[in-house]
């Protein structure tokens, strides 16, 4: 995320009083493997990867979804996560140990972000657009073993590259503001153009490829999150100037606003201006990477005009993203949905951002999370994988696997973001990667086309009650004529279900069913039934064998309450406002949850727990009452685990 910086990490000074987590009462201290067993339940790495490239370069076929060049009638998805800063930039024996792990996620995809500082601010004081060797070779080494993993990439071209004085304005040039200026500035075109033929057009030693003809290179956006209404809030007065000369020359009067109708309007056409500059400067050097533009924040209307043109759309979300009450990226700090759970609200504005998606092209989400410290995260998963899988997106990465290279060598206390550091985040994923990236939950049976009008409501934000049926309908937008689809009558029950008023989601695809909720709640989803006693939790089986879940042989379960640090502080026993992150062992709320399941012969049926690696530690007892196998699961000291594997005999 464009905000993000390393003081994230920083140790802060809080107040002597609050309230501290320790391990005891409703705490247990949980390990945290960095590895998962390889074989077993939660190894979801392929047994033989296709390198990346195998099939050609990723293109858009007629239907407008992702192919590669030799199977273009064959639609591909991808999920994925992030990396961040030092987490690109490792020794090799560590690259390689990164590539596996992530593969064993499940995931197909990596997107590198926030590299191109580490690339440049130390090489040249007065160019930002030279390359260390040094730091190339290691994320060349990195991307090489991503491309033997099947792990394809998206990156930016414009993230947090430090631009140096003169090369812009006079002065320095603000990370935003060198965004915005790409919209009227040719000494910023020209020097974004210049890092990027340097990146694109050097050759990666580990794979003998250029990295423009490395179709392990699938995604490029041109610039992290430059949308008109966020890049140009901290204009300096050169760079006002600038705007305001540029809105003049094209014929209007006064000083630019990018809050009205006519300034709305007229940014909108600078970004389809810009978009086709770099656009046509990347193909000339023979870049072959899908190009987007535009992927978040400030989502206003008149930007259909450039979303339109874009080979596929991009956007960002997060539920209860870190608001500073003090030092921006310092704590305190609270979340801006206050703590409270995604689920009353239906994922709230990850309903609204897929109306970014354009009808007819590909629509991807480079940035979710439902972040830490929130209590109710672990619904992210099948809440996301819900939404995600419905709507038949076509890329998901969640935002962050590490923002630093000590989350990817030994165990890191949890931080907003970052997967590694979260044993929460990390089963998390399991729901997401199976109902999305595995397909297990379906698509939306029909689809409406919602038109917007980018011209006379240029400055409006995105919007349509269209977003309450988002489990039911698949939408997308348009700047011409939009059509408004009908559901057809189903005979079926929904394979999503939620209780606005109880807190509860329940999913039931044919091979994962799952539930989430607070304590005391009794639900089911198709074959699971399950009651949730202590704490908010979510709870869900995913068959492993691409059976149905009650005609399995191997399935893997997972049940998840919250995660916190060993002495992380709040101001109060409420959890809302962050004072100091505490340090490892990772501390699980203590929880239980009584499951029934309807399987093909119960009584064949066995249970293991299993480690956080994925090893079986002991059998569970288990009884057949009413045609169902029941059994237990929970957190306790005995059993500090979230994972369970379900075999026959």
């Amino acid at each position: 995320m464009s905000l993000l910086a390393l003081g994230l990490f920083a140790t802060v000074q809080a107040s002597e009083q609050g309230f501290v987590l320790q391990a005891g009462g409703d705490w247990v201290p949980l390990p945290m493997p960095m590895d998962v067993a390889r074989g077993s339940a939660l190894d979801w790495a392929p047994r033989r990867p296709e390198p990346c490239g195998s099939r050609g370069w990723l293109i858009v076929n007629r239907e407008g979804k992702f192919a590669f060049e030799k199977t273009p009638d064959r639609e591909e998805r991808f999920y994925g996560a992030n990396l961040c800063f030092s987490a690109m930039f490792l020794e090799k024996p560590e690259a390689q140990r990164l590539a596996r792990r992530l593969a064993s996620m499940g995931y197909n995809t990596v997107r590198l972000h926030h590299y191109d500082g580490e690339l440049t601010n130390d090489v040249d004081p007065r160019d930002s657009t030279k390359i260390s060797a040094e730091k190339i070779d290691r994320l060349d080494y990195l991307v090489g073993q991503f491309k033997r993993q099947g792990l394809y990439v998206a990156i930016d071209l414009f993230t947090i590259r430090r631009i140096r004085p003169g090369e812009v304005l006079s002065g320095d040039t603000g990370m935003d503001e060198y965004k915005a200026l790409l919209l009227v500035s040719e000494k910023a075109r020209e020097n974004w153009f210049r890092f990027a033929k340097n990146l694109l057009e050097h050759k990666n030693p580990y794979t003998g490829l250029a990295w423009k003809d490395d179709p392990t290179i699938a995604w490029i956006c041109v610039v992290n999150e430059n949308n008109f209404g966020s890049a140009a809030r901290s204009l300096s007065p050169e760079a006002k100037r600038l705007f305001d000369e540029a809105y003049r020359a094209d014929g209007n009067t006064g000083e630019w606003q990018w809050g009205t109708q006519e300034g709305a309007l007229w940014a909108a056409r600078k970004h389809v201006d810009a978009y086709r500059w770099m656009r046509d400067r990347l193909r000339s050097i023979g870049v072959r990477a899908l190009l987007t533009d535009n992927n978040g924040w400030y989502n206003q209307q008149a930007l259909l005009l450039n979303r339109r043109q874009l080979d596929f759309v991009d956007d960002h979300f997060y539920w209860d993203h870190p608001r500073f009450l003090g030092d921006s990226w310092g704590l305190p700090s609270q979340g801006w949905q206050v703590g409270r759970s995604a689920i009353p609200e239906e994922g709230g504005g990850l309903r609204t951002m897929g109306l970014t998606r354009y009808a007819g092209k590909p629509f991807v989400c480079t940035e979710l999370n439902f972040t830490a410290p929130n209590a109710h995260r672990i619904e992210g998963g099948l809440l996301g994988g819900a939404i995600a899988a419905r709507q038949a997106w076509d890329g998901v990465w969640r935002f962050a696997w590490s923002h630093n290279a000590e989350n990817v060598r030994r165990p890191q206390p949890i931080n907003y973001f970052d997967v590694q550091a979260d044993p929460l985040q990390q089963a998390s994923e399991r729901a997401l990667v199976a109902l999305f990236l595995k397909r297990h939950l379906s698509p939306a049976p029909a689809e409406a086309v919602v038109r917007l009008d980018p011209v006379e409501h240029a400055h409006w934000v995105y919007a349509s009650p269209i977003v309450e049926q988002v489990f039911t309908r698949r939408y997308s937008t348009s700047a011409d004529a939009g059509v408004e689809g009908t559901v057809p009558p189903s005979g079926t029950p929904a394979p999503v279900t939620v209780d606005r008023a109880k807190g509860t989601l329940t999913v039931a695809s044919p091979q994962t069913c799952g539930v989430v909720g607070p304590h005391g709640n009794r639900l089911s989803a198709g074959p699971l039934e399950a009651e949730l006693r202590g704490t908010f939790a979510a709870l869900w089986a995913s068959s492993l064998t691409g059976k149905p879940l009650a005609e399995t042989d191997r399935a893997l379960l997972v049940y998840a309450t919250d995660v916190q640090n060993t002495e992380m502080r709040y101001r109060a026993p409420d959890r809302l406002v962050l004072e100091a992150w505490g340090k490892v062992p990772h501390l699980a709320r203590r929880g239980s949850a009584l499951v029934r399941l309807a399987v093909r012969e119960p009584e064949k049926a066995e249970v293991y727990r299993l480690d956080m690696a994925g090893r079986r530690q002991a059998k569970l007892p288990t009884r057949v009452a009413g045609g169902r196998l029941e059994f237990e699961v929970r957190i306790a000291e005995d059993s500090p685990t979230f994972y369970y594997e379900l075999v026959r005999r």
